[in-house]
């Protein structure tokens, strides 16, 4: 499905994804792609950005929709896109998984990330599970701002490969537009993963204002605090996540027994 009234710089983009997507699967000889998918606008595009690589390439896709504790996934709204889409996808709710792993470390953590990231990891414990058992490759569902910032646990969200880690929220929005994806599902803001319930409010800056930025990083630090019309306690803690989160956006650290 194709919206004639987007933009060539976002058909393009779209068009180049959905190739690396290809190419990347056949050179893999991987059966498919999995991916988790929440309802938002993120994980949606990348199911539909795999839907067409599939099709281009006899491969298969399989989205898996794994709600606890009525958290920021959107069960309903997930389900929706895979019916209007006609994506293959497994609702399994991991609520009481999620519970008694919680109690069997003790339920004691005293802060709210723990458990956030406790639910991402046992989410891809399941991704992973029916990934393997099919011989599918993991989609990463970590955007540009997330990737730049750390906002995503280390060993789950990344998946195997990165299809829109490079890309602004802006463009993740048009790339939806493009496919006719419904304004709610396009226009929806980040939730928020560990006490708020937008992500927005966990950052300390907006959407937009993430994409700003992470445009203005291109020229270095002094691009960034140089913007104009962004306070500057936004843009100093903007470059604070940046730099406390290097480690995430790096391979594993090896030693190297001839250095």
């Amino acid at each position: 499905m194709l919206n004639k009234e987007m933009s060539q710089d976002v058909l393009t983009i779209r068009e180049k994804i959905v190739n690396w997507l290809s190419n990347y699967l056949l050179e893999s000889k991987k059966e498919g792609y999995l991916l988790g998918l929440s309802g938002g606008v993120d994980s949606t595009v990348i199911a539909l950005l795999a839907r067409e690589a599939v099709e281009r390439t006899g491969k298969k896709l399989l989205a898996l929709i794994l709600p606890i504790n009525n958290d920021y996934y959107d069960e309903e709204m997930a389900v929706s896109v895979c019916k209007q889409f006609g994506i293959n996808y497994k609702v399994i709710n991991m609520e009481d998984n999620f519970n008694l792993l919680k109690s069997t470390v003790n339920n004691t953590a005293s802060r709210p990330i723990v458990y956030t990231n406790l639910k991402a990891r046992l989410r891809e414990c399941a991704i992973y599970y029916y990934a393997n058992n099919s011989d599918h490759l993991v989609l990463g569902t970590v955007n540009k701002g997330e990737f730049t910032i750390g906002y995503f646990p280390k060993n789950a969200t990344a998946g195997d490969l990165l299809p829109i880690a490079d890309l602004l929220k802006s463009e993740i929005r048009e790339i939806g537009k493009s496919y006719g994806l419904a304004e709610e599902i396009v226009k929806r803001k980040a939730s928020g993963c560990i006490w708020a319930s937008t992500a927005e409010e966990e950052w300390g800056f907006t959407e937009e204002e993430l994409d700003i930025m992470l445009t203005a990083l291109r020229k270095g630090n002094d691009g960034v605090m140089t913007l104009q019309g962004i306070p500057q306690e936004k843009k100093e803690r903007f470059l604070t996540l940046y730099k406390d989160s290097k480690h995430k956006r790096k391979f594993y650290p090896i030693f190297k027994k001839d250095k």
